[in-house]
């Protein structure tokens, strides 16, 4: 058997040099088949653009917490953003709808259409210049009718309102002030605005909030929502009412 060991091994060297002289013609085959003229590419699922580097939703706490302790903020295209211009036209007209209906906007407004939206700008917060945590925002600014603006900040992923102003031109300004009026407006702004930011928030109470209001000079009635802990440190939300105007800001 050894007199045919080395004519073997011979053979089997020279058929492995003669295939890989022909590998690259044979893929050169694959790639460019003669019967289709065609390169053959392996089939690559949609890319999508990702902020959230945990791939976790932060929660709405967490997103207010950004609003006024980020370290970084950055304008977006409409593209990278979730929320269309459809979707934030629902968003105003329930928004408007609901503040109506508490006594908070005047009955009888137009119904708002996209030429109502004044501007309307995604942007870009990240919670430390790593950008290890960041979260969408839109600014979004409304001409309501018989002068009145509205302004909200209005979250990317859910469409939460998390900050919203009203205020009136000189000509819409009311020269009386109801001081009833006032605390009945406050305890609704509370309400709507704790029920807009949902179950995370159902531990506080919208009528102790409105009951801790105070005045501010003599027309002015100002309440405040606050929470802390390690990580984000105090987060305020002021709430506001006056015959001029109302708002609900993170500070």
């Amino acid at each position: 058997m050894k007199k045919y060991a080395t004519p073997t091994i011979l053979l089997f060297a020279l058929s492995v040099i003669v295939l890989g002289a022909f590998l690259p013609q044979l893929a050169s085959a694959w790639l460019f088949p003669s019967n289709s003229g065609k390169v053959n590419f392996i089939a690559v699922n949609n890319v999508q653009l990702e902020f959230d580097s945990t791939g976790q939703q932060s929660q709405i706490s967490e997103k207010l917490a950004m609003l006024v302790k980020y370290n970084d903020t950055m304008e977006l295209p409409d593209s990278l953003a979730t929320l269309t211009d459809d979707r934030i036209l629902e968003i105003l007209q329930n928004t408007v709808g609901k503040y109506q209906k508490a006594g908070l906007l005047p009955v009888g407004l137009q119904q708002l259409t996209k030429r109502d939206i004044l501007s309307a700008q995604p942007y870009m917060v990240s919670w430390d210049l790593s950008d290890i945590q960041s979260t969408i925002f839109w600014n979004v600014s409304v001409l309501l009718t018989n002068g009145q603006y509205l302004d909200l900040i209005l979250d990317d992923q859910t469409g939460t309102v998390c900050s919203i102003t009203l205020t009136k031109s000189d000509e819409t300004l009311e020269t009386t002030v109801n001081t009833a009026q006032l605390k009945n407006q406050m305890r609704a702004l509370c309400s709507l605005y704790l029920e807009e930011l949902g179950t995370a928030f159902s531990r506080f109470d919208a009528d102790s909030i409105a009951s801790n209001a105070y005045f501010q000079g003599e027309n002015t009635l100002i309440s405040t929502l606050s929470w802390s802990d390690i990580m984000y440190g105090e987060v305020r939300i002021n709430f506001l009412i006056s015959p001029d105007q109302f708002s609900v800001r993170v500070v």
